[in-house]
């Protein structure tokens, strides 16, 4: 199993996060965007993306780069070129859809928002494989076991991601 890098977000921090998930979510519903998960209520809603909030801003953090907020659809990454997949269990898998953008993908996990574990990264290209098609979810979906991840220590720059992009 790889090592896992643990970031520690502070209160400051995650009430930064909490108001600009407020702001983002009111922009979706001016903009008359759709919930991607109806059946939600708004507070249910909220805590989902400040989850995944939380597992952008601890790559950021970890990397010593500053989160950029922004609201809307952008063409821009999670983090600095990165995509990030925020998980609520510290035992889940990575999970991408075959719609996805090419890149790097960073499983993070955490169950209260203050406490971030960096579990590794691969490539979508990687995770798209026929073994780890998960069949039960509502949409095309596969889920990569944490440790088929490489490691953080190895994070190349995304930047500079290729399509083949691997350790040495």
């Amino acid at each position: 199993m790889n090592p896992v890098v643990v970031v520690q977000l502070t209160q400051d921090e995650l009430l930064e996060l909490q108001t600009y998930v407020d702001a983002l979510r009111d922009w979706h519903h001016e903009q008359g965007h759709r919930d991607k998960m109806p059946g939600k209520t708004e507070d249910e809603l909220r805590a989902y993306d400040l989850k995944g909030r939380a597992g952008e801003y601890a790559l950021a953090k970890h990397l010593g780069l500053e989160y950029q907020y922004s609201l809307g659809y952008e063409e821009n990454r999670d983090v600095h070129g990165y995509e990030v997949r925020t998980r609520s269990k510290h035992h889940y898998d990575l999970f991408t859809f075959d719609t996805d953008r090419d890149g790097i993908y960073v499983l993070a996990t955490t169950t209260n928002n203050r406490v971030v574990m960096l579990h590794g990264w691969t490539t979508l290209r990687e995770t798209l494989q026929p073994d780890r098609h998960a069949p039960w979810m509502k949409r095309p979906c596969y889920l990569t076991p944490r440790d088929q991840l490489y490691p953080m220590a190895f994070l190349p720059s995304a930047t500079s991601h290729t399509k083949n992009t691997t350790p040495a």
